[in-house]
């Protein structure tokens, strides 16, 4: 999936969890995560797999490589701590089958991934990459560690939002991955062209604005695209173009 939708929605936390629940619960899987930078990769990994994952209570948490201690910085290792002698035959004894599996995060170039077999990836602000990078080139690099011949043998979720941070250029090429993910235009094998398929959820469907709705998850689109239509015209009054783009990006509807 290649996700669009506004700031904090959530999305980098859902792409933690989805990433984490699904490597925890698979013997010998691997789970990766790249992001627009190589520095936000570790931020992303910290933020919303490794410390999330160390407040789960014992039996949602496999047995994992203690050696790093519980705040490991690189990766999440569902392997047996390495020991020797006796030590190692008493917690072979003692503690479940270890899943080994595991979740890392590597550099934001293309060829990062360049290799290794997939069961989940994760792409964090996909729109944007920085250069040189390549995003359209990264997603058709790292496209195929999850599937083989034809067969999709992992999943891949990519989300950003769509305003481009600061002093940035427009991120075309993400706009030409974007539009290839169509999933009303397929091939004779049923098949988008990157093999993503594109979800926008508007800034109205994702706004939890009045108490009642915050409380229960279904947000009063009424509400939201009003409250969003009046910060609109109160830029078109001060005459603030570039507020109101700004804003407009932040929020697309």
């Amino acid at each position: 999936i290649n996700e669009l939708t506004k700031r904090k929605n959530g999305k980098t936390a859902r792409l933690g969890c989805w990433i984490e629940e699904r490597i925890s619960r698979t013997s010998y899987a691997h789970g990766g995560l790249q992001s627009k930078t190589d520095d936000d990769a570790e931020e992303v990994f910290k933020k919303a797999i490794r410390d999330p994952w160390k407040t789960l209570p014992s039996f949602f948490r496999p047995r994992y490589d203690t050696m790093k201690g519980d705040s490991p910085n690189d990766e999440l290792r569902f392997f047996p701590t390495s020991r020797r002698g006796s030590k190692a035959d008493e917690d072979d004894e003692e503690i479940e089958e270890p899943l080994y599996s595991w979740i890392d995060f590597k550099p934001s170039s293309e060829s990062s991934y360049d290799g290794p077999e997939l069961d989940t990836y994760g792409s964090d602000e996909s729109g944007k990459t920085k250069k040189p990078t390549s995003i359209k080139e990264r997603q058709n690099v790292v496209r195929y560690c999850s599937e083989i011949d034809g067969v999709m043998i992992g999943k891949q979720w990519f989300t950003t939002t769509v305003e481009p941070e600061k002093g940035e250029e427009e991120n075309y090429e993400f706009q030409e991955m974007t539009a290839n993910s169509n999933p009303l235009e397929r091939d004779a094998n049923n098949r988008t062209g990157t093999g993503l398929y594109t979800y926008f959820l508007p800034a109205q469907k994702g706004m939890y604005i009045d108490e009642f709705y915050k409380k229960y998850g279904f947000p009063n689109e009424e509400k939201n695209l009003e409250f969003l239509n009046n910060t609109i015209k109160s830029y078109e009054r001060k005459g603030d173009t570039r507020g109101l783009s700004s804003f407009k990006r932040k929020n697309p509807r």
